[in-house]
């Protein structure tokens, strides 16, 4: 949690988020969500895993802050239809998704965010060479280079307005804001 109390200075620092709503994706049980929540924001969080999302309901409950858990897919077409947020959070799940599923998820971002919203993303990505990692390649993820994954953003309509890259053994974390 300490790399993600960092990470919520910086999006509140850099976007001026007084108060709002917050849609959490890949919220897992709740961590995050409980923090923003306990800063006076409306939070809901989505995971697919039901587990996960027991957890945070009994996590939020404890803390007694409210919070609108929802066991669900990132890629749902119809995630949430009709609510509009002000900050959409990836809640590090982008680099577990591949192929249609990473359009889905966009797609839902996209229809998501309110006109002035924010989308923060928390993305493992390789090295600036580039090349592969074998302590991570056993294991099924989409990890880009940052050029890639600025690039995969553009394309889908995202404009990238600030980034910060934490180097890690066995690859960087990239985290930045964007809007459309």
């Amino acid at each position: 949690m300490a790399g993600w109390d960092d990470s919520l200075k910086n999006i509140f620092t850099a976007i001026h988020l007084k108060e709002g709503s917050i849609l959490e994706l890949g919220c897992g049980a709740g961590d995050v969500s409980i923090k923003l929540a306990q800063m006076g924001h409306k939070v809901t969080g989505v995971d697919f895993s039901p587990t996960a999302i027991k957890w945070a309901r009994e996590k939020a409950k404890s803390k007694d802050v409210s919070i609108e858990f929802i066991t669900g897919s990132v890629c749902e077409e119809d995630l949430l239809s009709g609510m509009k947020y002000d900050l959409i959070i990836d809640g590090n799940c982008l680099h577990c998704l591949f192929g249609e599923e990473r359009i889905l998820f966009y797609s839902n971002v996209k229809r998501l965010l309110s006109k002035t919203g924010i989308f923060y993303i928390g993305s493992a990505i390789l090295a600036p060479e580039g090349e592969p990692n074998p302590t991570i390649s056993s294991i099924e993820r989409c990890i880009l280079t940052r050029e890639a994954l600025e690039k995969e953003l553009e394309l889908m309509g995202f404009v990238v307005i600030e980034t910060w890259i934490t180097e890690h053994k066995a690859h960087n974390h990239y985290r930045g804001l964007c809007h459309i």
